[in-house]
């Protein structure tokens, strides 16, 4: 799994394991975060450990935002460092920047 999982009663804290966020990892987080939403939880992605990501990740960042809000919950990505924070659209729920 590419991910650490730490759930709370409303929201899940998604933190991935490696350094570079690549397309493999944005496609499992779909993953994850589409459960969640089965769940009507909410998702923090806590990208602490990330020190570089892939552009082809970032639309699949979007789409995962889309879809949350879509269905009434959040998403917010947490601990951007702020070479990434650059990179990312300013539309996307990025509240605990470094």
């Amino acid at each position: 799994m590419l991910f650490k999982i730490d759930t709370k009663n409303n929201f899940d804290i998604l933190t991935p394991q490696m350094s570079r966020f690549h397309t493999k990892m944005a496609e499992e987080l779909i993953t994850l975060c589409a459960q969640l939403q089965k769940n009507d939880k909410s998702a923090i992605v806590d990208i602490v450990n990330i020190e570089t990501i892939d552009a082809k990740s970032i639309p699949l960042l979007e789409q995962v935002h889309t879809q949350f809000y879509q269905n009434n919950l959040s998403f917010a990505i947490a601990t951007v460092i702020p070479s990434i924070k650059s990179q990312l659209p300013k539309d996307l729920n990025c509240p605990y920047a470094h």
